[in-house]
């Protein structure tokens, strides 16, 4: 299917070849903002704001999804 515009989270363990981790993909997000092992992420009107746990970085978890 098409990309629905979601975040991809890459290692920078080697920061001249990042790695692929995973992703979180929902739906668009135009911005993020990551705190420890917890992500925000921005979706347009109706889609509202994320909190997600990426304490595993390759199995994101939503925690909790509201509208502004």
């Amino acid at each position: 299917g098409a990309n629905p515009g979601g975040v991809r989270i890459f290692s920078l363990a080697n920061p001249l070849a990042p790695a692929f981790v995973g992703e979180y993909q929902p739906h668009y997000v135009h911005d993020i903002l990551v705190r420890g092992d917890t992500m925000y992420t921005m979706g347009i009107l109706g889609q509202g704001v994320d909190i997600v746990d990426i304490a595993d970085r390759s199995q994101p978890t939503l925690i909790a999804r509201f509208n502004y």
